[in-house]
Order: structure tokens, then sequence, then C-alpha cells
């Protein structure tokens, strides 16, 4: 176990968390001094023989100096161990740090998080709002549920270093990007819960949730961009379908024009939104399935939906109401059914992994 803190303007706190460490476990530790003031020296200089100090000579941010570390630990550590990154303000316990260690250990293939309370009075409100914030937008782009977005406490196994350097990010985003990638790569994410520590009400923390968060913003407004260009496409077939009708205002011609519009418009926002919004890598059958079994339902209801708002108001109005009526339950499905991060989202994957587990234990005890 490789214990990696990367440190900017440390105090006591740091020697404190780095001796307790050297005492009570024979974890490797290395520090990462990310361009601190000469007046931070004496504390990197008490630590010196019982961890690694890697220096910076000018501050360049948190992901950076994690990143220092990984490729440290690339080229002189075996892909067989495991990372586990630590703040350097006190605020993860040791014992809290072998039982993410640990747990890593025991889940060999999955991101350890240690999950803080943030229902706990001593969590400051910036701290609170920032991390509900983080939790809704990752979960609306990522489809995964996390209780604790903003950890720095995080164990996996150093064979997915060579990959998480090419995550983007130098400052804080770099930690919020490599959830995502972690999504993305199919690996499951694992929550230990640990003790709620806010020193000094948090006054040093430097992350905001709204600079930090805009990464995954991004991703909700691909989709919209996506979702309106597929919306003119069908509108303008919807409309022009209507017209080729013998009555265009009767239920029969909405029903008609709503799935030929939909036919088309749907195969364009399938090809979109798997490449460009949810960069979705399966090239299974099972993708493209889920994908039209969601376009079917909506079908289903769209027209309905239209004549139930035409009672009140002429069709065009109607139709653009109806859109922006399903375009959140549309969102949900496509992130969380459709383009859910690979591994996470075969049925039949997880019924073959459950067996594979039953035989593999079978094939142990034999």
């Amino acid at each position: 176990m490789i214990v990696v803190i990367p440190a900017y303007q440390p105090d006591d706190r740091l020697v404190s968390v780095v001796n307790e460490l050297r005492d009570r476990t024979n974890y490797s530790i290395l520090v990462v001094n990310d361009g601190s003031s000469p007046e931070c020296d004496k504390y990197f200089k008490s630590i010196k023989g019982k961890s690694l100090v890697l220096h910076h000579r000018a501050n360049y941010g948190k992901g950076r100096a994690l990143k220092t570390a990984f490729s440290f630990i690339k080229n002189n550590y075996k892909s067989e161990d495991y990372v586990i990154t630590v703040d350097a303000d006190g605020q993860h316990k040791i014992d809290d740090i072998i039982s993410v260690a640990q747990k890593a250990k025991e889940m060999q293939n999955a991101l350890i998080l240690g999950v803080r309370n943030f229902s706990d009075k001593c969590v400051p409100k910036k701290s609170r709002f920032g991390n509900k914030f983080t939790r809704f937008i990752f979960t609306a782009a990522s489809g995964i549920n996390v209780s604790d977005t903003q950890t720095g406490l995080r164990a996996f196994p150093a064979s997915w270093i060579p990959e998480m350097l090419d995550v983007y990010g130098d400052k804080y985003e770099y930690e919020m990007n490599t959830l995502f990638w972690t999504t993305k790569a199919g690996h499951p994410i694992v929550e230990v819960q640990i003790k709620t520590i806010y020193c000094e009400n948090n006054v040093a923390s430097h992350f905001s949730p709204i600079r930090d968060s805009l990464r995954i913003m991004f991703v909700i407004a691909k989709f919209m961009m996506s979702s309106i260009t597929a919306f003119l496409i069908d509108y303008i077939l919807f409309t022009v379908f209507r017209y080729l009708t013998d009555d265009p205002s009767s239920a029969a011609a909405i029903v008609i024009a709503t799935y030929g519009a939909r036919i088309v418009s749907s195969t364009i926002n399938f090809l979109i939104n798997k490449n460009a919004v949810f960069e979705n890598k399966s090239h299974s059958r099972e993708t493209v399935i889920k994908f039209y079994i969601l376009v079917v339902c909506i079908m289903i209801v769209n027209p309905f939906v239209t004549i139930l708002y035409k009672i009140f108001i002429p069709a065009q109005i109607a139709k653009i109401l109806t859109e922006i009526t399903i375009f959140p339950i549309n969102y949900m499905c496509q992130r969380k059914f459709v383009f859910a991060p690979v591994g996470r989202s075969s049925l039949v994957r997880r019924v073959k992994h459950l067996f594979s587990d039953k035989q593999n234990d079978h094939d142990r005890k034999a």
C-alpha cells in the first residue's frame, strides 16, 4: 500500500499524519510538496526520513501533485500494489485510512471512497452545499450515486495509474474527473464511512463547487444541444407529415406524424448521444435495443400528451410543451438505462458475473 499525500502550505498536522502512519502501518509514504513557501520547509524536513518527499517548484494544483506521485509510482512500484490518497490537513483519521486500505485489498478492482456524513452539524455550510451540488450534477451526468464527491481519501489498484495519468485536470477538478473516468471504465465505486472532521471550519479549502462542476454541467449541455437538434428535425417532419394527411387537425394525423418524425430524429439522436454526449464505447446490440425500447415508450406516451395539451392550446405549441415535459425523463433514462457506464448497464453481464463468482468459489473449495 502506497500512501500519497499532496501538500500545499502544510503545518504540524502533516507531520502528525506521517508519524502516526509510520508507527501503525508498514505502508510506503509519498508526499508531494506542491510549491509551498520556504516557511514550510521545516515540516518537509521533519518527515524526510519517514517518507519520500517530491517537490514542485511552484504551486501547480492538487491534480498535478497527484499525477506527479502517480508517475513516480508507475516507474518505481509494481502494478500489483495499491494506492491510497490522503489529505495533509488532518481530516483523515489513521483508523479510517487503514479501513479504506483494507477494503481496497478486499475489492481489488474497485475505487474505494472514504465518505463523510454531511448531515453532521460540524460540516460548514459551504462544504454541505458544495457536496449536495456536485452530488446532484455528478449523478445526473454519470448515472452513479456517490455520497461524497469531494473526498480526498481514496484507494485503488496501482495498475490503473497509466490511464489515470491521462485524465484531464491539474487542480481540484482532477479528482472529479477521475470519478467520471472510473464509471466510464466500468470499475465499481465502493464507499467506506469515515469520521467527519473539519479543521477551523475548513477555511483552508480551495475547492469551488461551482467552478469545479462546470465540466459536469458541460455533459448536460451537450445532451440538451443534442435534444434540441433532434427536436428541430422532429418538429419539422412532424409538421410536414401532418399536412400530408387529409385532415391535419385529427388525432390520427397527430399520431402518424409523431411516429414518422420520431423514427428519423431518434436515429440521429442515438448517434449523437452515444458518441458525443455520453461517450459510450459499447458496440453491442443491447445498447441499440435499450435505446429503441425507450424511444417506443416515449412514442407511445408522446402523442397522448400532445393531444391532452391540444385541448387547451394549438397543436404546434402543444408539441413544444410535450417535448419540454418529457426532456428530463428522457435524459435520466438514457443516462441510467441506455448509456450507463460500461460494466454497469448489462443485466446479462451481471448475471454472468454472479454465476462466475459462484463457480470461482466452488473451484477454490475443490
